[in-house]
């Protein structure tokens, strides 16, 4: 959490003030960003508030390329819109790792984007 911005951690702490105290994460992974580039970050957040979307994927070279790790089971990520103001929280559920090509359906459908193919 210490690397969010001032908006971005107010945000996450009135998340934190709204849910009871046992049912806070304690020690949780807190991450800004786009949902893709900024350009198209404002349609995949109204997808993901109208809960068309409900999943998010990756390139996993992408993450050793920039020397990041993989998402991790309880994460937490806020996801900006396109002036970079926090849209929603979203918490990682569960990790996948597919080939392009072999992704399931139900993770396609998950994605909620174009013809859900």
């Amino acid at each position: 959490m210490n690397n969010l911005k001032p908006i971005e951690k107010a945000y996450w702490l009135s998340y934190l003030a709204s849910r009871a105290e046992e049912a806070q994460p304690k020690q949780a992974l807190v991450t800004a960003g786009y949902a893709g580039t900024p350009a198209i970050t404002d349609e995949l957040l109204a997808l993901y508030l109208a809960g068309k979307k409900y999943a998010g994927s990756s390139v996993v070279e992408d993450y050793a390329a920039a020397g990041e790790a993989l998402p991790a089971v309880g994460n937490f990520w806020i996801l900006l819109d396109a002036e970079a103001k926090p849209g929603c929280i979203l918490r990682t559920e569960r990790v996948l790792i597919h080939k392009f090509m072999d992704v399931p359906a139900e993770i396609a459908i998950a994605e909620g984007e174009g013809d859900l193919s």
